[in-house]
């Protein structure tokens, strides 16, 4: 990658002292290279020319870094993407009973998937209508608020063992649910979706 990044870059460059290169120089590499990749992979890019830079400079090759303005092209966030109602709806038909429950409690609870599958009886309260998450991201636990519509869902599990969800057939709490999830949303035919993204489902969408 290195060696395609300076030749591009080279062809701009062409005959010149590193000294007599300027920001501008960079510019039109970037102008360049508009159309042909992605903005991010025109930042990576241009860490590396920053990098050449910085040695270039640290080894008395350069009295200035033309880099030393530079910055990195804006990147475009596509829309964030909800599952709808509807989809819902269309998602569940095609999924096992098990699988029905873990995606209507990854919607009502706002749980990772790791603190999903990882989730005990012990840890539900339902007389105090909530549950403790111990897988987290940062290791410390939390509370996370049962509602009526959760409560509904976990109270439907059979309960199997010390996990919330058990393969039936195993016998084994699930390591992972990704593979079957995306069978699941592909015989649905709604547009696809990731596990995560039942995370950042508006709080209005999981109440009605």
């Amino acid at each position: 990658m290195y060696v395609i990044i300076l030749d591009a870059f080279s062809k701009i460059v062409k005959g010149m002292n590193l000294n007599d290169i300027k920001l501008k120089h960079i510019e039109e590499y970037i102008t360049s290279r508009k159309g042909i990749v992605k903005a991010s992979s025109i930042n990576r890019e241009l860490n590396t020319i920053r990098k050449v830079f910085s040695l270039a400079l640290d080894n008395d090759l350069i009295d200035k870094n033309p880099c030393r303005k530079l910055g990195n092209l804006r990147i475009k966030n596509p829309p964030e993407r909800y599952l709808t109602k509807d989809e819902e709806v269309q998602l569940l038909k095609v999924c096992s009973p098990t699988m029905q429950a873990v995606i209507k409690t990854a919607i009502l609870s706002g749980l990772r998937k790791n603190e999903l599958l990882n989730l005990k009886w012990v840890d539900i309260n339902f007389n105090e209508k909530y549950l403790i998450a111990r897988e987290t991201k940062n290791n410390k636990t939390r509370e996370v608020p049962l509602c009526e519509p959760l409560i509904e869902v976990l109270n439907s599990i059979t309960k199997i063992g010390e996990y919330v969800f058990i393969n039936p057939i195993t016998l084994d709490k699930y390591k992972d649910v990704r593979s079957s999830f995306d069978r699941a949303v592909k015989r649905s035919g709604i547009p696809h979706i990731s596990f995560h993204k039942f995370r950042n489902i508006p709080v209005p969408y999981k109440k009605s």
